[in-house]
């Protein structure tokens, strides 16, 4: 018998077929009573019955499924927020670190400036950048302009750079021993000549000192000879002076002119000690030109 058929019933006694409703046997007359199948069983037995069959309750709390519209709204969201967040952090990184430094410079700053700033010195009109200690050439340009002053002005040529008491590389204005002067060619038109081209020299001297600094003029030939700017600069004559075998601490007379015999300027360098000592240095190279003990 295949499975899914109904079952065949039987004669208890002889085993022989029998109908579904029982009765008796029609081979060896006995009776035969067919047993009723419940409905579960023909349920079971009969997969193709009407009665449809209960299904199992999921007793679990449902789950919410998220769209793919609100991944993509928070992916979004993440890739746009994060890149504003590390921007914010570095920023507040520099700033912090901006802050400290310039912390730093607030408390260090006023005490260097404090032990090395001089207070302004102004001397004919002239500023001082370093206060009383000058290095002549620094003010060099400065006393220039200071004379070239006149609607009548032509031209204004060096003609010499004289210090006096200069010690440790520097000329210490507040010594009253000391003085720094300069003096220059002014030469203007001429407007009392007929000629309109020509000139009348000055001879102007400016004098730099703590007590009684003057100016002082006089008239000379427009053709004077001059000297030319020195491409040896005061600091580094001095320290070429130095080498030559002069002490750094030595106080010297130093004067800066015209060497007429090879047309150049020169440094000469005159110690106040005895016996006296002088350099002269080239003003152009450095070189030193002469020794004297």
């Amino acid at each position: 018998m295949q499975g899914g058929s109904h079952v065949q019933p039987v004669c208890q006694k002889c085993q022989a077929p029998i109908s579904q409703a029982g009765g008796r046997c029609p081979f060896c007359g006995a009776e035969v009573v067919v047993p009723k199948r419940d409905t579960a069983s023909r349920a079971s037995i009969h997969p193709n019955s009407s009665r449809t069959p209960q299904l199992k309750t999921d007793r679990s709390p449902p789950r919410r499924k998220t769209s793919s519209g609100a991944r993509f709204t928070i992916a979004l969201l993440i890739a746009v927020l994060a890149p504003i967040v590390l921007l914010a952090a570095i920023v507040a990184v520099v700033l912090a670190l901006r802050d400290e430094d310039d912390a730093q410079q607030i408390l260090i700053t006023p005490t260097a400036s404090s032990a090395t700033q001089p207070p302004p010195l102004v001397i004919l009109g002239i500023s001082l950048p370093d206060g009383p200690l000058v290095d002549p050439t620094d003010v060099l340009h400065i006393s220039r302009e200071r004379v070239a002053v006149g609607k009548d002005l032509v031209d204004v040529r060096l003609l010499g750079i004289s210090a006096r008491g200069a010690k440790d590389g520097r000329v210490n204005l507040d010594d009253q021993s000391t003085s720094l002067s300069y003096q220059f060619l002014v030469i203007r038109r001429d407007t009392r000549a007929s000629k309109a081209d020509e000139r009348r020299g000055e001879r102007v001297e400016l004098t730099l000192q703590r007590v009684a600094p003057q100016t002082t003029r006089m008239e000379v030939p427009a053709s004077t000879r001059t000297t030319p700017d020195p491409s040896c600069v005061w600091s580094a004559a001095w320290l070429a002076a130095v080498a030559s075998g002069i002490p750094a601490t030595e106080t010297m007379d130093v004067v800066y002119g015209l060497d007429a015999l090879n047309a150049r300027g020169v440094w000469t360098f005159t110690t106040h000690s005895t016996p006296k000592k002088t350099r002269i240095i080239d003003g152009q190279s450095c070189a030193i030109k002469t020794v004297r003990q």
